[in-house]
């Protein structure tokens, strides 16, 4: 106990960031089991086919999966600002989604998006924390 109290003395912001990493990790995992619970009605209103991928995900699946919340950030760039990711990446950036799907699935399934979105502010807060912690020292 000595010691987490003197870590967290001299060393506070490594010892916040180490926290958002495992809070990362830990949201990742929930959102794993919970996608996999979901899977089917996930994957009719996206793909329009129940069958697209099975249970339990493999992990390059999961990862695809798990980023269809991004992709509202992109079509919401893309509807509202008329930003053309295609034109700047000259390829396709993610799966196009229409707006009528991407509507569907954060009213179905909103704790997706917020656990997508949790990790993701996990993630960048640990790699504020760590840099900040490297170069202040503190």
């Amino acid at each position: 106990m000595d010691t987490i109290l003197l870590l967290v003395q001299k060393m506070p912001m490594g010892i916040f960031a180490f926290l958002f990493l495992i809070g990362f990790f830990l949201l990742y995992f929930i959102l794993y089991f919970y996608i996999n619970k979901n899977l089917n009605q996930i994957c009719i209103i996206v793909f329009n086919d129940k069958n697209r991928y099975k249970s339990p995900l493999e992990l390059f699946d999961f990862i695809y999966i798990s980023f269809i919340p991004t992709t509202f950030w992109k079509e919401l760039l893309s509807l509202k600002n008329f930003f053309k990711f295609k034109k700047l990446y000259q390829k396709d950036f993610f799966m196009k989604m229409d707006e009528k799907k991407l509507k569907r699935l954060l009213n179905e399934f909103p704790f997706f998006f917020a656990l997508q979105y949790s990790a993701f502010i996990c993630g960048i807060l640990f790699m504020c924390l760590i840099t900040g912690s490297y170069y202040f020292e503190i």
